[in-house]
């Protein structure tokens, strides 16, 4: 199965196409450098059942930044996050590149982009999620003896993310469109329609430092990241070295903000892909 996706041949007979276009669109929207699309090429899984592959997300609580675009104020990084090419994501990754390059499935990893933006973020069903966590959680972060950050630094850090969250869908609309570039060449060669994130402080969601890794988005997307799917994708947290840790950076930051980041971000990441599969029913 590994063998023939890698060639890009018979997808249909060995993978849950759909659902991987389905896991594409919110994993590009949601700008994860901690992961498959990253420089450390990890956090996946890979499950195969009848001879069919099919990939689960996981540890998505450093999107949108998280990996050190934006920090320390850094005016260019959260204008990169929300910009983020959508058809470049996993650029040099023969598994993605294969699905991207047949018409008809970059047409619908188009279409779940379009939803989830469109529809779901500007659809008002963001919105409805952000107010309704923040009136169960906002009290009890008030009041909790045992916080890590305060309740000024949590509210900064969750406003932060619902800006970041609406911008995104706003480039995303503007790259399907055609009138924002949707590729990393084309976005370098002409950034005057990209959309400005730079009054946003991402250092205030939390950051990790990665021991020597630039935070820059190219820096996190092409160190070193195997091209190919065999040596690149073999278990979904294999990698040599310091086998899968992180190492946290020497501030407080992280632990005052990433909690509360994680919280809001894995809500927002299931209901996501929550709303795709009821979408997909009703058609």
């Amino acid at each position: 199965a590994l063998k023939n996706i890698s060639e890009g041949t018979d997808l249909e007979k060995y993978l849950n196409v759909d659902n991987v276009l389905k896991y594409m669109a919110v994993h590009a929207f949601s700008v994860n450098m901690d992961s498959l699309s990253g420089n450390m090429a990890h956090n996946y899984y890979l499950y195969e059942y009848n001879g069919m592959l099919d990939i689960f997300p996981w540890d998505y609580n450093l999107s949108f930044g998280g990996m050190g675009s934006g920090r320390g104020g850094d005016s260019s990084g959260a204008t990169d996050v929300v910009n983020d090419a959508i058809d470049t994501p996993f650029d040099g990754t023969d598994f993605f590149d294969a699905l991207l390059e047949n018409e008809e499935y970059l047409a619908r990893y188009h279409e779940y982009l379009r939803i989830l933006s469109e529809e779901y973020v500007d659809g008002g069903r963001f919105d409805e999620l952000y107010s309704g966590i923040r009136s169960r959680i906002d009290e009890l972060v008030k009041t909790d003896p045992t916080a890590f950050y305060s309740y000024d630094e949590y509210d900064a850090a969750a406003e932060a993310l619902y800006d970041v969250i609406k911008l995104r869908a706003q480039s995303i609309e503007g790259q399907l469109d055609g009138t924002i570039p949707s590729t990393d060449e084309g976005q370098k060669n002409d950034g005057s329609a990209l959309i400005d994130a730079s009054e946003i402080d991402l250092s205030l969601l939390g950051s990790f430092n990665m021991g020597g890794v630039t935070g820059s988005k190219a820096g996190m997307r092409r160190g070193g990241r195997p091209r190919n799917f065999d040596e690149g994708m073999r278990g979904g947290n294999e990698q040599t070295g310091s086998a899968g840790t992180d190492q946290a950076s020497a501030g407080g930051e992280v632990m005052k903000n990433l909690f509360i980041y994680g919280a809001c971000l894995g809500g927002m990441i299931i209901m996501l892909f929550s709303a795709m599969r009821v979408r997909r029913r009703r058609i």
